[in-house]
């Protein structure tokens, strides 16, 4: 496998699910990875800007724990991203205490506030990475 839940790397091209906008970033948008298969990968978007307007409990923050973190920003818990397995560069990969709150806090959003369509795919991988 390329990559495990934890991982951080850039992806370019994807299409957001609530604006069903086309990702303009140049150089791409750097992503979360929560799941894997033999053919797929999931993540969650990075933002460094807060919506915490729309929804204080869709994003959680990054980079606490992490001091060194080369990406920090907002990571959105919402909605889960699905894309074919290919090679990207693992650029940074979260802590186990980080990584753990993230996915606590994700599994919570995704089983109380509002599912996604594909966190039953990855629901499985993500509990076997919380303690």
């Amino acid at each position: 496998m390329c990559f495990e839940v934890g991982d951080i790397i850039v992806v370019r091209g994807t299409i957001f699910k609530e604006s069903n906008m086309y990702d303009t970033h140049f150089f791409g948008r750097p992503v979360l990875i929560v799941g894997n298969n033999d053919l797929f990968f999931y993540y969650l978007t990075m933002t460094s800007q807060s919506r915490f307007s729309s929804n204080k409990h869709q994003y959680y923050y990054k980079g606490l724990n992490n001091s060194k973190a080369r990406f920090t920003g907002f990571i959105d818990c919402e909605h889960i991203y699905k894309r074919q397995i290919d090679i990207y560069p693992v650029l940074e990969k979260l802590d186990n205490k980080t990584l753990n709150d993230l996915l606590n806090g994700f599994v919570t959003y995704q089983e109380a506030i509002k599912k996604d369509e594909y966190y039953d795919d990855i629901q499985g991988i993500v509990k076997q990475y919380i303690r």
